[in-house]
């Protein structure tokens, strides 16, 4: 049997394994059991725009993962809040030698029903041995009443949105603050897609 030994081509036949899966299972009805596998689509900077003092960016990352592969693991759920269905994801590589720096990007309790007035939801970067949180709502900051701005919806059974952070602090130095942002802009959102979410 040929095997493909291509990383791009082998992850956009896993993506597109994954569409006709859960577009099978939304059309359809799943009658499995087992947990969906988990697929991410992601990428964000963290970025120094207009902090003091002044540092270098990070490097952009752009995640194409499925769950178990490459050292990443992956969960995705959705459930019901307060009458609104609410996803929670997490994406966790953990550093395997000098030359893989550990990272993570969690996002919790977000809003798939609409407009999210409550500051509930939450995100979580983790950036090497650097970690950043804060509160989010569907609207941009300020007026989100916290640093960051989280909008997903639900497209065939895929989870897709984005999130941007402006001044979301280091948890261990709140004084310190970063953008986290699409890849070398200042102002977009970090792109997400989620297949494989459980609870959907």
């Amino acid at each position: 049997m040929m095997r493909c030994t291509n990383p791009r081509r082998r992850f956009a036949a896993v993506r597109a394994l994954l569409s006709v899966l859960v577009l099978g299972c939304s059309v359809a009805g799943c009658s499995s059991d087992s947990t969906p596998t988990v697929y991410v689509d992601l990428a964000y900077q963290i970025r120094c725009l207009d902090c003091n003092p002044r540092a270098p960016d990070d490097d952009p990352r752009e995640i194409k993962a499925v769950d178990g592969e490459d050292g990443y693991r992956l969960t995705c759920d959705v459930k019901k809040v307060g009458g609104s269905r609410r996803v929670n994801f997490a994406i966790e590589q953990t550093a395997n030698d000098a030359s893989t720096d550990g990272h993570a990007f969690r996002v919790e309790l977000a809003n798939l029903d609409g407009e999210d007035t409550t500051l509930q939801c939450s995100v979580h970067v983790l950036e090497g041995v650097q970690s950043y949180a804060g509160a989010c709502s569907s609207d941009a900051p300020p007026d989100s009443g916290g640093p960051c701005q989280a909008n997903f919806r639900l497209e065939k059974g895929v989870i897709k949105g984005g999130v941007y952070c402006d001044n979301i602090p280091v948890e261990a130095a709140p004084e310190i603050t970063r953008y986290i942002v699409a890849p070398g802009t200042r102002d977009s959102p970090a792109q997400i897609q989620i297949y494989g979410c459980h609870g959907l």
